[in-house]
């Protein structure tokens, strides 16, 4: 069999898998003793908005509502980080064109620097909408006290970094595209310049390892979306490499 239908069987398998796993999530139980979660849910807000009274109060009903919550979430949030892999997979075959294990090794990148960036900025904005996605389902589903304003923060936080962060990408990504030889072989290795492509292979090794590390998080307790995101950004990460490597500068 080619390589294409062995991993499209194996993206069938994922999404099979991932769709059991929602099903199974369905009939769940939100929590073990419906009652008690909602009384532990209408407790009085602390006497103090902050402080060490404040924070041990939070950390009794953390502990009190965890005491009480079945694994209907985590089954279906695992089961749709599966499917969405599944599927992000088998689009990425069919919009790269891969059909053997020799269309993998002589993958190129976009012939657009254009398409690069944006690629890079569909996948940045996507993985913070997802980051904020999964913090407004985590407040639906109780994982934060309802008197509490831990949401605003790290939303803003999210926001500012996603935007700042950007910038500073986009300002990288325009001084490697800028005339930049495209399309370039995506595996690239100039032997004339070893410590030069070391640089580069370095920053995608790292993106990819970031990758990894988010998408085992996105199974864990993420959102779905994040899966496409995360994957777009390590393939934008290994064209900026392949681009920086075949310029030579």
């Amino acid at each position: 069999m080619s390589l294409r239908l062995n991993l499209l069987l194996l993206c069938l398998a994922l999404f099979v898998g991932g769709a059991t796993l929602v099903f199974q999530s369905i009939d769940m139980a939100d929590w073990t003793d419906p009652a008690a979660a909602e009384a532990v849910q209408t407790w009085d807000p602390p006497a103090e908005n902050h402080g060490p009274a404040y924070d041990a109060y939070n950390k009794r009903w953390f502990k009190a509502m965890d005491a009480l919550r079945t694994p209907k979430w985590p089954t279906h949030d695992a089961g749709a980080a599966l499917m969405a892999l599944g599927v992000s997979i088998a689009a990425g075959l069919f919009m790269l064109r891969i059909k053997t294990a020799s269309d993998v090794a002589t993958l190129m990148t976009p012939q657009s620097g254009v398409a690069i960036y944006f690629t890079a900025a569909a996948g940045w904005f996507g993985y913070a909408g997802a980051s904020i996605l999964a913090l407004l389902e985590g407040f639906d589903r109780f994982q934060f006290p309802p008197w509490d304003d831990t949401l605003v923060v790290p939303i803003i936080a999210i926001s500012v970094f996603a935007v700042v962060g950007w910038l500073a990408a986009s300002v990288v990504m325009f001084l490697i595209l800028r005339h930049a030889p495209l399309p370039a072989p995506l595996w690239v290795w100039r032997k004339d310049m070893p410590m030069h492509d070391w640089l580069y292979t370095g920053f995608a090794g790292v993106a990819v390892l970031l990758g990894a590390e988010i998408l085992r998080e996105t199974y864990l307790y993420g959102h779905w979306l994040a899966v496409p995101c995360v994957l777009q950004c390590v393939y934008a990460a290994l064209c900026i490499r392949a681009v920086g490597i075949a310029r030579g500068k």
